[in-house]
């Protein structure tokens, strides 16, 4: 039986940043993260692959709705955040501190 090690997830909203695992897992992981990284983007309108303040609006409430879900299938917010051992609760709470901040100035 394999044992996994990972060290503690830290998780910015200012710099996107995740933290790497030290598992045979990495490179999946490393998607997720990415994936959580783009929505973070879309949700506080910075989208690159936006051309049009249309798509940057709807990309912004896909992603707000994508982090708001209650789902736990694979792919969703939930499971994302188990599958990287982060803390939903604490990441809505910062994105939207972070989206007010956006918001306000």
């Amino acid at each position: 039986m394999s044992t996994l090690v990972r060290r503690q997830t830290a998780f910015s909203i200012d710099s996107f940043m995740l933290d790497r695992y030290a598992d045979d897992t990495a490179g999946e992981r490393r998607v997720w993260q990415e994936c959580l990284r783009d929505a973070i983007k879309c949700a506080r309108g910075k989208a690159t692959a936006c051309n049009s303040t249309l798509e940057k609006t709807r990309a912004m409430e896909d992603a707000v709705d994508w982090f708001l879900s209650q789902k736990t299938g694979i792919g969703s917010f939930l499971w994302v955040c188990y599958a990287l051992d982060l803390d939903p609760g604490r990441i809505r709470a910062d994105l939207r501190d972070r989206l007010l901040q956006d918001y306000h100035g």
